[in-house]
C-alpha cells in the first residue's frame, strides 16, 4: 500500500496494518492509516513505513457494486516524511468477504487481501517485535549499464560530471 516494499528487490513485506477512523470535524482529514513493516535485505534491517490518507465508499465505475477508494497524503519511513513525488497511486478495492472480526478484499488488479481484528495494543506490540525482526543481508548485485556508451553519462578522456583529473587549463 505504501509502495516502500515494492521500491527495491532488496525490500519484502514482512506484516501491514490498517486502521479508520471517522473523520472529526475541524481536525486533520486523516481517516485511514496503514503501518507495513518492511524487511530490507540491503540494510539488514526491518524499516516501518506508515501511509497517512483517507478513504471513500461509492460505487466502482466497472462494476457499479460498492467498492473503496484508499489514497494516502502523506508517507513516512521509519519518521522520516517522503517526498510527493513517491506518494503510491490510489488503491481500488471491494469486499469479497466481511465479519467482524475479518475482512477479505480483492483490489481492482486481482490482488486478494486478508485483514483480521486486531486490538490497538496486539498491534502496537507486533509492529515493535516485527521492527527488531533480524533480516539476512544480501549482496547487492552489480548493476549491468545496457545503454550504448553514447547515452551514458560523460567519461570521455578521463572527465566525469565532476571534471575528471585533467590538469589541462
Amino acid at each position: 500500500m505504501t509502495g516502500y516494499g515494492e521500491e527495491s528487490s532488496s525490500r519484502s513485506l514482512l506484516a501491514q496494518f490498517q486502521r479508520y477512523t471517522e473523520p472529526v470535524e475541524g481536525g486533520e482529514p486523516i481517516t485511514l492509516q496503514t503501518v507495513e513493516v518492511v524487511g530490507d535485505a540491503r540494510e539488514g534491517r526491518a524499516l516501518v513505513a506508515v501511509g497517512k490518507g483517507d478513504f471513500r465508499v461509492s460505487k466502482t465505475p466497472s462494476t457499479a457494486e460498492l467498492g473503496v477508494l484508499e489514497g494516502f497524503h502523506k508517507v513516512e519511513v521509519d519518521g522520516l516524511g517522503q517526498p510527493a513525488t513517491k506518494m503510491p497511486a490510489p488503491v481500488r478495492w471491494s469486499t469479497a468477504f466481511l465479519d467482524p472480526s475479518l475482512r477479505i478484499s480483492r483490489e481492482a488488479d486481482g490482488t486478494v487481501s486478508v485483514y483480521s481484528k486486531v486490538e490497538p495494543a496486539d498491534t502496537q506490540a507486533a509492529i515493535a517485535r516485527l521492527a527488531e525482526t533480524p533480516v539476512e543481508r544480501t549482496e547487492e548485485e552489480e548493476e549491468v549499464e545496457d545503454r550504448p556508451r553514447w547515452d551514458r553519462p560523460s567519461d570521455r578522456w578521463g572527465q566525469t560530471e565532476t571534471g575528471g583529473d585533467s590538469d589541462i587549463p
